[in-house]
């Protein structure tokens, strides 16, 4: 998946702000979207910064349950991962486990110019 966000000032006046997006990782399977939860594990988020200017962060759900049915025994484990890349940001971003922010300066719209 891809996502690009871009922002325009429409004034005349040169501002600062925050920009700040939540996410939310679910690691789900498509019976437990249907039936309710069923596994419950651990996730691991971890954070690199691969090049200068790309920030990664990689979330690891790891689940496990023991399971009898019809004979058959044993433990069942799911393991899933995300990573969410940001490349070549206008700052630096800040990073928390569900969300990311960053310091956006928007210049004021030229004179005469139309959205």
């Amino acid at each position: 998946m891809y996502e690009e966000v871009v922002l325009t000032n429409h004034t005349q006046i040169a501002t600062e702000l925050t920009l700040e997006l939540r996410y939310q990782y679910q690691f789900v399977s498509l019976e437990e979207v249907e039936f309710g939860r069923k596994q419950h594990g651990s996730m691991e988020i971890h954070r690199a910064q691969p090049s200068q200017a790309v920030w990664e962060q990689m979330a690891e759900y790891r689940a496990h349950h023991h399971y009898n049915k019809q004979g058959n025994k044993g433990v069942a484990e799911f393991c899933r991962g995300l990573k969410l890349r940001i490349e070549s940001p206008s700052s630096e971003p800040e990073c928390g486990n569900d969300r990311i922010s960053f310091r956006v300066g928007l210049r004021r719209m030229a004179s005469g110019a139309s959205a």
